[in-house]
């Protein structure tokens, strides 16, 4: 019995998932965090798919990234700024219809898309930052200079300690309630 041959989802592929759910920002800034995320879910193999079944598995590590950005948003406060959109109506009956039941069959999807974009970091803190980083950016309209993000990434690490919604982003990262989707804040009561 031969095996099916080994497929790839290409960003292109997932990538309207991720405008669909976090277009959260009036610019498209987030999908440079979601390209970046779903490139660090292919170096860590959780890409690849065999058949129908396995290709629908990976669509949903997309929906978990989207969903993993938006709940750092609302834990950060950045779900306050003006220019922040909640989900609508829409959104929020599909990630119950297309979502939920996959997390109901596989309590672990979310903790391997974690595990496998903390794998991808030189340190913990690293990806706390970058999210940070372009909330910053999505909320200001704009992206940064690779040398404003590589300061601000390094202040956040060093300096940011102090800092009540970084304190609450980065335990939400680091922490085993990502693990579950009935800690998230953003998405509990939908």
């Amino acid at each position: 019995m031969m095996n099916a041959p080994t497929k790839i989802l290409e960003w292109s592929e997932v990538e309207p998932i991720f405008r669909f759910y976090i277009s959260v920002w009036a610019n498209h800034i987030t999908l440079n965090w979601a390209s970046s995320a779903w490139q660090m879910l292919h170096i860590g193999g959780l890409t690849v798919f065999n058949n129908d079944e396995e290709e629908l598995k990976v669509r949903s590590y997309a929906v978990a990234l989207s969903v993993i950005y938006y709940e750092y948003c609302h834990r950060t406060a950045f779900h306050e700024c003006e220019q922040f959109s909640r989900w609508d109506d829409s959104k929020i009956k599909t990630f119950k219809r297309e979502f939920l039941p996959d997390l109901e069959k596989d309590d672990e999807l979310i903790f391997r898309v974690k595990k496998c974009l903390l794998e991808q970091q030189s340190n913990d803190l690293e990806l706390c930052s970058k999210l940070w980083i372009n909330c910053a950016e999505s909320y200001q309209g704009f992206v940064f200079s690779i040398g404003e993000k590589a300061k601000l990434q390094d202040k956040l690490i060093k300096d940011f300690n102090d800092d009540f919604n970084f304190n609450r982003g980065k335990s939400f990262i680091l922490g085993s309630e990502i693990d579950d989707i009935s800690c998230y804040e953003s998405v509990s009561g939908l």
